[in-house]
């Protein structure tokens, strides 16, 4: 049976969830607790036995010049005992026509790998949210003095929702909870914006805005590494391409050629 999960079922989703991503009980614990104002939770159970979990985001798409309504399915998993069985593959059709039918223009998913965006399409999702993702060596990086202010969520939504183009938008409630939960920080710099965190062994530019040589020294002026992975427009010389997205129109809503989700809690 798949329904919609209360407070009451978390317990229970943890351990769901971490059979498929590498996250400690308490982070969980966190994400669910932090996110039950914005996120909806499809589950399927059997009694009290619950074999897999879904987390879907709402949130918007500025889409073709208009700003229309869109989920955003997150960190969906299945017991390992009972994959293969069409479980995942009925939630999603069940969210998608849920939402298709409750008026929302457009569903968007992040695949954990590559080798899902294929499993996706099945659904409709178009993997339309490229990117190349690069590691550069801080020494190849320019020692531009560059000033940077650091951003409140309120501030980073305002330049996130000004940027051109089709790209998610989400509450201040999101960037707030994904800013503290992934310890990620955000500053605006002359020209642009970068969302960044600090990990062991580089520093990992969720997202940005501006020229990219700029961008890059004002987050190496911040925090010292050997590495600093970013995600670079899908056009770049340089690079492994990757898929940063998938976006399936419901109801009538046009078919998009390009969008950006950004702002990723993976």
């Amino acid at each position: 049976m798949i329904d919609f999960a209360t407070q009451k079922d978390h317990p229970e989703i943890i351990p769901v969830w971490q059979s498929g991503f590498d996250d400690n009980a308490d982070d969980v614990a966190e994400f669910l607790a932090g996110t039950d104002g914005f996120c909806d939770r499809l589950v399927f159970r059997e009694g009290e036995k619950i074999f897999a979990e879904m987390n879907i985001i709402r949130c918007e798409l500025s889409a073709e010049g208009k700003r229309v309504s869109a989920v955003y399915f997150y960190a969906l998993a299945t017991l390992p005992e009972y994959r293969g069985r069409g479980i995942m593959s009925s939630m999603i059709r069940f969210a998608l026509d849920k939402y298709a039918a409750d008026g929302i223009s457009y569903a968007m998913i992040v695949p954990a790998e590559e080798g899902l965006v294929g499993y996706y399409r099945r659904f409709g999702f178009e993997p339309i949210c490229g990117a190349k993702i690069a590691d550069i060596p801080s020494e190849s990086i320019f020692d531009f003095p560059i000033q940077t202010t650091k951003l409140s969520p309120s501030q980073l939504k305002e330049l996130r929702d000004s940027r051109k183009g089709n790209n998610a938008v989400f509450s201040v409630e999101y960037i707030d909870f994904a800013l503290r939960f992934c310890e990620m920080t955000a500053v605006e710099f002359d020209g642009g914006y970068a969302i960044f965190e600090q990990g062991d062994d580089r520093v990992r530019i969720i997202e940005f805005d501006g020229e990219v040589n700029r961008m890059l020294s004002a987050v190496k002026g911040l925090c010292k590494s050997e590495i600093y992975r970013v995600y670079l427009p899908d056009d770049s010389l340089i690079g492994e391409k990757v898929c940063r997205g998938m976006v399936c129109p419901l109801g009538e809503s046009v078919k998009l050629n390009k969008a950006q989700i950004g702002l990723i809690m993976d």
